[in-house]
């Protein structure tokens, strides 16, 4: 097994961390405990607990969080609660310190990302029974271990968040790079004000000079420049730049990976994408960002002769800026923007 160059190595854990500062954001774990505090200043007055133990809650734990003035909607689940918040599955969920897959064991559902991650209704039958496995777990663990400080239900409900986003991370390392690049070019054609407007995923036309704060690169699909190029991003290729004509003048691959042993078949998919490139335009330039080139990629490479530029991800993300802007700039040629430099 070919040794992991330390650079790649330190790519790949810089990619994680974005990736889970996003995903924390995204998944809206971030303010959800203050969130849950304010739904329960909200509802006090309006939930009732006299059928607390068909709920699930043990008498010992009800009165440790009475007795410590806790509000009873912060630490157990109900039933109105989650129809009206069916998202605050993930809150309660994390707070037992349940796994995604080991609560849809328990509480014999398929799948809770609909109502987690999408706020989509959870069926009436099935309410009592996820209730009742989230309530049985915070009796135990307040039985166990009696009343825990505030800082607590953070660090619970954070742990397990951290758990659930490292199992999708798993899968996500090749998006995560593209974000990056994305960013990258994004940030480098704003800077020198060469943008006219975006596209989003939602199809909303976003115009440069109109963007805040809250605007998020990530969800840009095509942008449009001052000179009517466009760069269309997508899969296979992962960036499309395309001439005021409609002709197809690049194309941008993203491979990142930490394994060597995975870097053939990354470059068959990037071969393929390209090849496609140049068989309906020829003249277009492809330009390939790899975590990772073997001597055996180098050699395939060079014997396919079908990716113009090669640069590493490393260079980019680690921010080294000498090869950040002549990446940058090598979008802005293709794109029009300026000359070829010999």
């Amino acid at each position: 097994m070919p040794k992991v160059p330390k650079e790649v190595v330190q790519e790949s854990y810089l990619l994680k961390a974005t990736f889970f500062f996003r995903k924390l954001s995204e998944l809206h774990y971030v303010g959800i405990d203050q969130r849950v505090k304010d739904i329960a200043a909200k509802h006090k007055n309006e939930i009732g607990w006299s059928s607390r133990g068909t709920l699930g809650i043990n008498e010992g734990a009800w009165a440790e969080i009475i007795e410590n003035g806790i509000e009873p909607i912060r630490i157990f689940a109900h039933p109105t609660i989650l129809k009206i918040y069916p998202d605050l599955l993930k809150y309660y969920r994390c707070l037992a310190l349940l796994s995604q897959k080991g609560f849809q064991t328990l509480a014999e559902i398929s799948s809770i990302k609909n109502f987690e991650e999408k706020g989509k209704e959870i069926p009436e039958h099935k309410l009592p029974q996820i209730v009742k496995v989230i309530n049985e777990f915070m009796s135990t663990i307040l039985g166990i271990n009696g009343w825990f400080k505030d800082e607590f239900v953070k660090a619970m409900v954070y742990s397990v968040a951290g758990v659930t986003i490292d199992g999708s991370w798993r899968n996500a390392i090749g998006e995560e790079g593209e974000r990056i690049i994305k960013l990258v070019i994004i940030q480098g054609l704003r800077k020198n004000s060469e943008i006219d407007y975006f596209i989003m995923k939602n199809e909303q036309k976003v115009y440069a000079d109109k963007t805040d704060g809250n605007f998020d690169e990530s969800y840009v699909k095509t942008i449009f420049l001052k000179n009517r190029y466009t760069i269309v991003f997508k899969s296979e290729p992962d960036g499309t730049i395309t001439s005021p004509d409609g002709d197809v003048v690049g194309g941008i691959e993203v491979k990142a990976g930490l394994d060597p042993a995975g870097a053939l078949e990354r470059l068959g998919a990037m071969l393929k994408s390209f090849d496609n490139i140049k068989q309906a335009y020829p003249k277009a330039q492809t330009i390939l960002v790899a975590s990772c080139i073997t001597d055996e990629v180098q050699s395939r490479l060079q014997e396919a002769q079908t990716v113009n530029y090669t640069y590493m991800l490393t260079d980019i993300t680690l921010k080294k800026r000498e090869a950040e802007a002549k990446f940058v700039n090598k979008v802005r040629e293709i794109c029009g923007l300026i000359q070829k430099r010999l």
